[in-house]
């Protein structure tokens, strides 16, 4: 099992996405109104590894924000 990554800001790109100046439109279309940062997809991890989630299986959770639902 993985998760599955939307849009993620790091130290690597920050500057990318400032330069570009397509963040607040980004960030406009994901529903819950933020880009993930590596700790969100973390604590999705974090959670599929623990005991209550050991009937969860062949599932790729996808860590966007509802970016992708937003989008169809």
């Amino acid at each position: 099992m993985a998760a599955v990554p939307g849009p993620i800001t790091n130290d690597a790109n920050r500057e990318d996405f400032a330069q570009l100046r397509k963040v607040d439109h980004l960030q406009g279309r994901i529903p819950v109104g933020r880009i993930c940062d590596p700790t969100g997809i973390g604590d999705v991890v974090k959670m599929l590894v623990r005991d209550e989630a050991r009937h969860i299986n062949g599932a790729e959770p996808v860590v966007d924000g509802e970016l992708l639902v937003n989008l169809q």
